[in-house]
């Protein structure tokens, strides 16, 4: 490939990036090559065959002279749409989740694996009158605990 055809084939890759991310990958990406180091970016594709908006993941490494001008930028680009969509229904859920949560007047919670508290709705606050970090606390639930008989 001609530096010609490689120059119009990298202005017209650029012209394929969303505009809202355009500003935001140039700069990582020109952030990279002044430190010479590798980059990763996420950033929307504007399909030209059919306008349609995909999610890529670039990661790439450019290489330069003895003088320090580029050579060339080896990388990949691989589509993240999927993953992408997936957390966006996460975000959705978690979301949907938290408003149920919300408006129950039972104290709603959740642990982790471990049995330590990610969640509690604000029923659980205005009962115990702790903060999260001391509703993180477990002795903290035993004195709020109501004594058996």
């Amino acid at each position: 490939m001609t530096p010609e055809k490689l120059k119009s084939t990298s202005e017209e890759s650029w012209n394929l990036i969303h505009p809202d991310d355009l500003h935001r990958h140039q700069g990582i990406v020109n952030e990279a090559f002044t430190h010479k180091r590798r980059y990763v970016s996420e950033f929307r594709l504007i399909r030209p065959d059919n306008g349609a908006i995909v999610w890529v993941q670039d990661r790439g490494k450019a290489s330069f002279d003895e003088t320090g001008n580029l050579i060339s930028v080896e990388g990949a680009l691989i589509d993240i749409t999927p993953r992408k969509q997936a957390e966006k229904d996460l975000r959705w859920s978690q979301e949907k989740f938290h408003q149920l949560a919300e408006a129950m007047p039972q104290i709603v919670w959740v642990n982790n694996a471990k049995g330590e508290l990610e969640y509690a709705n604000q029923q659980w606050y205005d009962y115990s009158g702790l903060t999260l970090e001391q509703s993180r606390d477990r002795k903290r639930w035993k004195a709020l605990s109501i004594p058996t008989m």
